[in-house]
């Protein structure tokens, strides 16, 4: 499963995670942590958003040392 760091504010951490690709994009869950607050949810992206998302840099790829990281 592919992880991305997702651009936010100061004192939050987002993470979108891939969890299955579409005919028009991807299946993706949404990380959200906030005050040792964490949130979850599931939704759709297209492929040309998410395109968009990563050569802005709004959205990185995790490298697998950072995500073993994150997980602990």
């Amino acid at each position: 499963m592919r992880k991305y760091c997702i651009k936010s504010q100061p004192g939050r951490t987002d993470f979108l995670e891939i969890i299955t690709e579409t005919m028009d994009g991807y299946r993706i869950r949404l990380i959200s942590i906030c005050d040792g607050e964490k949130k979850i949810r599931e939704d759709h992206i297209t492929r040309h958003l998410f395109d968009i998302c990563l050569s802005t840099g709004y959205i990185s790829e995790q490298s697998s040392a950072e995500m073993s990281f994150s997980a602990a």
